[in-house]
């Protein structure tokens, strides 16, 4: 068998699922351009350490003391490239520029896998192509785990309803990343790393259509269709605590200081909701500016103090407004508890109406807004 049939046949589900993920990031409007140049690159990197791995073990299985050299080399870059992957996708978590001690490990490990090369550091093949560890192996492999742990952070760090589907594929590739080192250095089976990014990327891609789908693509809140299906699984079954919120004078903010000032104040509103909620209460945008709040496992008592805390707020921003709060129980009607909470919500409309009139503090939500992402 030639080595190009060997590694087709090696490698023809993770090749395959890293072009079709290709092919349809390509179509897929969803993903800026940012996001989608650096997974390509991710994408590109992964496929050609795929091919560069199965050279080396079909150098180390067919091929005599002649290819030593060879095999040196794509050793070399598999260790050097270990650990690119989870810097590429730190690079897309992190909403600004990396800082330049990012990229001090990522150097550090290739020098070192360069070394090696001449010198037994990380991997050693001597002149009878036979593969032996160095005294610094684990240097890659600690250097991977550096960068997941900046991943791990990053999220926890900005709290964001979008952030969720990321922490779920940051926990499935911590499982396959320890899957393969116990793999590569336990069981001794080299380069099984590339086929598990494989796998990650795929489903990175996957979760992201998820998030995509939930979440309102202007504020980042649970979208509408995700407050239909959470109302199906509601009713008769669990006790709530529902919320029903309306921005006063709206329409007047958009025509005074236009519709960027306007989605300003949405952003602005989701994000005071977002870093304010309980964990066991979830934020939906279900109109223009209108939320609804569904707090599971709440007391009445310590909602609304929650809701004032963030009114307050809001109208140290210039912003304001109305809403209304209902206790729903099993035994009533969702359909009307929401009517009672938004009957509350309009009678809290036309108390705040008349005494709130939008300021000129609200040009300064872009820049407000700005500082907080």
């Amino acid at each position: 068998m030639s080595i190009f049939a060997e590694i087709i046949q090696t490698n023809i589900i993770s090749f395959i699922g890293l072009i079709i993920v290709s092919y349809f990031l390509t179509i897929n409007p969803l993903f800026d351009q940012k996001s989608k140049k650096i997974f390509f690159l991710i994408i590109l990197v992964n496929i050609s350490m795929l091919i560069v791995t199965s050279i080396d073990s079909s150098i180390a299985l067919h091929f005599g003391p002649d290819f030593y050299i060879l095999r040196r080399i794509t050793s070399f870059l598999n260790f050097a490239c270990g650990p690119l992957l989870p810097l590429l996708l730190w690079r897309i978590f992190y909403e600004k520029k990396l800082p330049i001690y990012a990229y001090i490990p990522m150097i550090l490990n290739v020098i070192v896998c360069f070394i090696s090369i001449f010198y037994n550091l990380v991997f050693f093949i001597n002149s009878s192509n036979h593969y032996d560890r160095g005294p610094l192996f684990m240097i890659s492999i600690l250097i991977s785990w550096f960068y997941m742990i900046m991943l791990i952070r990053q999220p926890i760090h900005h709290k964001h309803y979008k952030k969720h589907a990321e922490h779920i594929f940051l926990f499935v590739v911590i499982f396959l990343m320890f899957l393969s080192f116990i793999l590569e250095v336990v069981f001794h089976l080299r380069f099984m790393n590339w086929n598990f990014s494989a796998m990650s990327l795929i489903l990175y891609y996957l979760l992201l259509n998820i998030q995509y789908y939930m979440t309102d693509s202007l504020t980042g809140a649970y979208n509408r269709g995700c407050y239909d299906n959470e109302l199906h699984k509601i009713e008769y079954k669990t006790n709530y605590i529902i919320t029903l919120l309306d921005l006063n004078k709206f329409k007047l903010i958009n025509d005074t200081y236009g519709h960027m000032v306007g989605d300003d104040c949405l952003i602005l509103i989701t994000n005071l909701f977002i870093e304010n909620l309980p964990a066991n209460s979830r934020l939906y945008r279900i109109g223009g500016d209108e939320f609804v709040v569904l707090s599971k496992k709440a007391d009445y008592s310590s909602i609304s103090k929650i809701i004032e805390t963030i009114h307050t707020k809001a109208n140290d921003y210039g912003l304001n407004f109305a809403y209304g709060i209902v206790d729903y129980h099993i035994t009533e009607s969702l359909t009307d508890a929401i009517k009672k909470a938004d009957s509350l919500m309009y009678v809290d409309k036309k108390r705040k109406q008349d005494c709130y009139f939008p300021s000129d503090k609200l040009l300064n939500l872009h820049h407000i807004k700005t500082s907080q992402s």
